[in-house]
């Protein structure tokens, strides 16, 4: 990914591990990380590009029957986003631990980028723009 780096975060290359992610090979991956955030709670989006033929919502329906059937993924809770122009899927990714954080999915360049938010009350949308241009 590369794009301009909002004043107020930083940007952390993540080693691509696992070399997989729901069977998909990894590709890149990043963080966004809001610097005046707290030290031990940031507030930060994971861009995670995975090579992955289908469409965002085939992801999801992978991503959930790979998930463990006490924390499902529920698909009522699953909205239509644009992002670049694009058709996206953005939808709760329960954790292991009972907390939850905003996904969304969208194609770019034949392959998926995966968004995860840490803390989707402090989504801008800019920034993710800026990340799939």
């Amino acid at each position: 990914f590369r794009f301009p780096i909002p004043a107020g975060y930083r940007w952390e290359l993540l080693s691509p591990e696992p070399a997989e992610l729901s069977g998909a090979p990894i590709v890149s991956a990043g963080r966004l990380v809001l610097t005046s955030a707290a030290e031990g709670d940031p507030v930060d989006m994971t861009f995670t590009r995975v090579r992955f033929a289908g469409t965002p919502q085939a992801w999801r329906d992978a991503e959930a029957q790979a998930l463990p059937g006490s924390n499902p993924i529920n698909p009522a809770l699953s909205d239509a986003v644009t992002i670049g122009g694009k058709q996206g899927l953005a939808y709760q990714l329960p954790g292991i631990a009972g907390d939850s954080r905003l996904r969304i999915v969208a194609p770019l360049d034949g392959d998926l980028v995966l968004i995860d938010l840490s803390h989707p009350e402090f989504a801008d949308q800019q920034l993710i723009l800026h990340a799939l241009e």
